[in-house]
């Protein structure tokens, strides 16, 4: 079920760009899966579990591939915690919130995609050959002031 928008707890917005650009040493792309649930109108992101990229970033620079087992693993996790698998979130380290080329055509379909760029995340569905951006909504929690 495609959201009307996707919504993250400032503390998960925080962490995200953090973990955005966790590996720009080593030229990978850092990936994790999201957690949460959706609402009638919102995909609702509580819960993050980083996963190893396998892309070799000598010959598939600016990208990342999944490993089967790591994503089953993570899935079932998140599971645990009491949250079902929304979508994944991968950065582009040092560069701009937007899905690439690549991730048009090789991205999950049906399930939120986040991208996080040097300063911000960007949120999009993809449906077939279709892209679609997503409003993206950052929660205050009581007692965290806006940054």
């Amino acid at each position: 079920m495609r959201p009307l928008a996707v919504e993250l707890a400032a503390a998960v917005h925080t962490a995200l760009l953090r973990f955005g650009d966790a590996d720009v040493a080593c030229g990978a792309e850092p990936v994790a899966l999201l957690g949460g649930h959706h609402t009638a109108r919102r995909a609702v992101v509580s819960a993050w579990h980083p996963l190893p990229n396998v892309a070799v970033a000598a010959s598939a620079p600016h990208s990342f591939v999944v490993d089967p087992l790591a994503f089953a693993r993570a899935e079932a996790e998140l599971r645990s915690r009491g949250t079902d698998w929304l979508g994944f979130v991968h950065g582009h380290p040092g560069g701009v919130a937007s899905l690439s080329q690549r991730d048009r055509q090789q991205a999950w379909r049906d399930c939120v995609q986040l991208v996080v760029g040097r300063r911000d995340i960007a949120a999009f569905w993809l449906h077939g050959e279709r892209c679609e951006p997503l409003p993206l909504v950052v929660r205050q929690e009581a007692g965290v002031a806006d940054a």
